[in-house]
């Protein structure tokens, strides 16, 4: 349920760019596949390995988030830029 509710704090990110939204759905979806991987049955070891997946996972979409927003809070966001400069030049 929270990684729902992690994943729907994205629609409030103010200047989400493609790349962020392609990261973080593929992040999300590595994080479903780890937890399929884990309802199986399996050695407690396999279990162990597949948690500290989760974990870097879950820490990684918060690393992402928190990156974005300091860039975009510094207006330097070179994906902010390369957007931008696309829409300038078909003017």
């Amino acid at each position: 349920m929270l990684w729902v509710l992690g994943s729907a704090a994205l629609l409030a990110v103010p200047d989400r760019s493609w790349a962020l939204v392609l990261c973080w759905t593929a992040l999300v979806a590595a994080s479903v596949g780890v937890l399929v991987a884990l309802a199986q049955p399996s050695t407690h070891r396999r279990d162990e390995r597949l948690v500290s997946a989760l974990a870097v996972l879950g820490r990684a979409l918060v690393v992402l988030l928190l990156l974005h927003l300091a860039l975009v809070q510094q207006a330097s966001s070179p994906l902010r830029a390369t957007s931008t400069s696309t829409c300038d030049s078909s003017r």
